[in-house]
């Protein structure tokens, strides 16, 4: 996926009456999409001055492009909405924030977020960055440049945007407020597909010619059809009759089609069709290769070690866990949650070199499903520690 512009003018902390300040960010947009839809997701961070700050009740207003999600994106009570979904902040001790949602002005978004008191006096924010809301937006028309920005109030000028009142401290009634920031994540109109390598290789009995394609992110895509032809003109090559379903997923796939229906001492040349929702296409190639007298050889794929992908992510109730190594090595993967305990182990073996997939079905050691929220999906190996993100939604 092409990576994200972060516009980043002035990020100014206040302190009034010797009270600490907050600092808001916008961080991880990704463009996210289920059966029907795709989404713009993205967190509203929030960085406090001095350890021990905690914010209980207050409001986050956002403007955004209409071209990209619509000028009505939320329903007439104000209260709920099929076009945006906000879940509960990572503060700790644990999330007890309901969310609201309403229209200030054309094309704002305002989020509230309520700290009820017998919850406590509100999130504890530590002076590292983290998650506050976690935003959900539709897509209402993927041809377009996507921008969400904080909102500049009527008194302040673009670079100095007062952010929300009513931000407070632990007695939860001394305020600090105004809070400054000023930020916008911003991302060209989404392709369907974006490969890195797309080639082709005898397997080792010289019997079947194997393709390989990377793909780097996903959008709103069927899958890949391969055509194969005795010449280099696609519009002479054939349709091989087979659909390859994608991920739709903004992390690196590594694909695999293996063509036994060949001749010996044949030069054939391969494309790949990607398929749109919409009914579009895009066609990549050729690749070609002469059977068998070529000896056999690996496509040169660099594989490291690493979490390569999750997905769908949000997921409800299966999440797939792609994952690499480099050589064979001891690998350990498990879940936690926000707290950092462990819900479920996956894996604790051996695993040789290559390419290796996961399902985790949402459940716990125990059995028992997981409720929505935030986990993070994590892998040891070799002394090293690989995190990835996922957010359950049911």
């Amino acid at each position: 996926m092409r990576n994200f512009i972060f516009l980043l003018v002035l990020v100014t902390p206040i302190w009034l009456f010797g009270q600490v300040g907050i600092t808001y960010t916008l961080a991880n947009g990704t463009i996210t999409q289920d059966a029907n839809y795709k989404y713009f997701e993205f967190d509203i961070m929030a960085q406090a001055s001095a350890n021990g700050t905690r914010i209980g009740t207050g409001i986050v207003f956002l403007t955004y492009n209409a071209a990209a999600f619509g000028s009505d994106i939320y329903d007439e009570d104000n209260q709920t909405t099929d076009g945006v979904d906000v879940t509960n902040a990572t503060l700790t001790p644990a999330p007890f924030y309901n969310f609201l949602l309403n229209n200030t002005q054309a094309n704002v978004l305002a989020i509230t977020h309520e700290y009820p008191l017998s919850a406590g006096y509100g999130g504890q924010v530590t002076t590292t960055a983290q998650s506050l809301e976690h935003v959900k937006m539709r897509i209402s028309d993927t041809s377009q440049a996507i921008q969400v920005c904080f909102w500049p109030s009527m008194e302040s000028p673009l670079w100095n945007i007062v952010m929300a009142n009513q931000q407070y401290y632990d007695n939860n009634s001394t305020t600090y407020s105004p809070v400054y920031a000023s930020m916008c994540l911003y991302q060209d109109p989404p392709l369907p597909v974006e490969l890195s390598y797309f080639s082709c290789a005898m397997n080792t009995a010289n019997s079947a010619v194997n393709l390989t394609w990377v793909s780097q992110t996903e959008t709103g895509m069927v899958g890949y059809r391969i055509y194969r032809g005795d010449t280099n003109v696609l519009e002479q090559a054939a349709d091989q009759e087979v659909l390859i379903e994608a991920t739709n997923t903004s992390q690196s796939t590594i694909y695999f089609f293996s063509d036994t229906n060949i001749e010996s001492d044949h030069l054939y040349h391969y494309w790949l069709e990607a398929l749109d929702l919409d009914g579009s296409s895009q066609f990549f190639g050729p690749t070609s290769i002469t059977t068998p007298g070529q000896a056999y050889y690996a496509p040169n794929i660099p594989l490291d070690t690493g979490l390569t992908s999750i997905y769908p992510n949000p997921f409800n109730p299966d999440l797939t866990i792609q994952y690499t190594l480099d050589q064979a090595k001891d690998v350990q993967i498990y879940v936690s949650n926000i707290r950092g305990q462990i819900v479920r182990q996956l894996v604790t073996e051996t695993k040789d070199r290559g390419v290796h997939q996961l399902i985790w079905d949402g459940r716990d050691n125990n059995g028992n499903a997981c409720s929505s929220g935030v986990f993070y999906i994590r892998m040891i190996v070799g002394g090293k520690d690989y995190t990835r993100k996922a957010i359950l939604l049911k």
